[in-house]
């Protein structure tokens, strides 16, 4: 039901900066596992998801662009700080 979804983005956008890093891969996992494409939602997620990029595990940055790929939503400053990310990981080992 649409009125339940837009209610469900709403709170999720609301509180996105309270969200875990892997709250936020998730998030991104579960609207492009259902296909739901949301261009605000992914923006938001986006731009927090950047903030806290050096928090995330190797499951989380992948989780993260693996959804960005599927739904085909594109974030230029998302897509470097996830490389950056996974290099600092792979240097360390952290993979």
């Amino acid at each position: 039901d649409s009125d339940l979804m837009d209610e469900l983005l709403a709170e999720v956008i609301a509180k996105i900066n309270d969200f875990a890093t892997q709250n936020l891969s998730n998030t991104a996992w579960a609207f492009a596992k259902l296909g739901l494409w949301n261009e605000r939602l992914m923006e938001t997620i986006a731009h927090a998801a950047v903030r806290k990029i050096r928090s995330f595990d190797a499951q989380g940055l992948a989780n993260l662009k693996w959804s960005y790929a599927v739904l085909g939503f594109t974030s230029a400053k998302l897509s470097d700080a996830v490389l950056g990310a996974a290099l600092d990981k792979i240097d360390a080992q952290e993979f």
